[in-house]
C-alpha cells in the first residue's frame, strides 16, 4: 500500500479537508518508523532486528487499504493474489538461476 492509498472512507467525514488529514498520515508514519510511501525505514527495521533485510525489502499493494478489507477478503481475495505473485517470483529467479 502506498500513501496515494491511505485515506479514510468517504462517508467517515462530512467535510474533508485534505491538508489535516495528509499531515496526521505523515504524523502516523513517523511515529510508525516509515518513510513518508508507507515504508519502514532502515533504522526502523534495525530496531525490530530486521536490519539484515533492509536492502531487499519489497512492498506489495493489494490496491486498497488494509483497514476497509475484511478477514474473508484477506483469506480469500487478497491472499491467493500474493500467493501467486510470490510463486510467480519464486518461478522467475529459478529461471533465471539455472
Amino acid at each position: 500500500m502506498r500513501r496515494k492509498h491511505e485515506r479514510p472512507p468517504e462517508d467517515r467525514w462530512a467535510i474533508r479537508d485534505e491538508k489535516y488529514e495528509q499531515g496526521l498520515l505523515s504524523k502516523y508514519y513517523e511515529f510508525k518508523g516509515w518513510n513518508m510511501d508507507g515504508i519502514p525505514t532502515r533504522e526502523k527495521l534495525e530496531s525490530l532486528d530486521l536490519g539484515y533485510v533492509a536492502d531487499d525489502c519489497l512492498a506489495l499493494n493489494c490496491g486498497i487499504p488494509s483497514y476497509r478489507t475484511t478477514h474473508e477478503q484477506m483469506r480469500e481475495v487478497y491472499g491467493p493474489k500474493i500467493l501467486g505473485l510470490a510463486r510467480a517470483i519464486r518461478a522467475t529467479l529459478e529461471r533465471e538461476a539455472a
